[in-house]
């Protein structure tokens, strides 16, 4: 049995297995986070395993790059919605909204594409 290497190493100096488990951890975080632009429970939820993964590493590796990188979008993300709510009185808060959709949404898509090929979130 051959074992395969990971692409990268989100954490330095970890087995192969520990490697594979925080690439699935970190699919799996992206994932809520863009199914959660349609419904928020799932944001909700992945916002909260960015939040304690964030703050359970305590190096600075590529893994807590990417969940600092899904913290920051999702708090920059509620502060524009909140903006963009808040300006729908003049209508010019549903650009704002649909802006920020985008953008959220850009930015968890090429979180994960650039988690994929083995790089940082930015």
């Amino acid at each position: 049995m051959v074992q395969s290497t990971p692409k990268f190493e989100l954490r330095p100096g970890a087995d192969d297995r520990t490697a594979h488990q925080a690439e699935v951890m970190l699919t799996v975080t992206y994932g809520l986070h863009l199914l959660g632009m349609l419904t928020a429970l799932p944001l909700v939820v992945a916002s909260i395993i960015a939040h304690v993964r964030f703050f359970m590493l305590d190096t600075e590796t590529t893994e807590r790059a990417h969940y600092r990188y899904l913290v920051e979008t999702f708090w920059f993300g509620v502060i524009a919605n909140i903006i963009g709510a808040a300006l729908t009185v003049i209508f010019i808060g549903f650009v704002v909204l649909g802006i920020t959709w985008i953008w959220m949404v850009w930015r968890f898509v090429r979180g994960w594409l650039r988690m994929r090929e083995g790089q940082g979130p930015r």
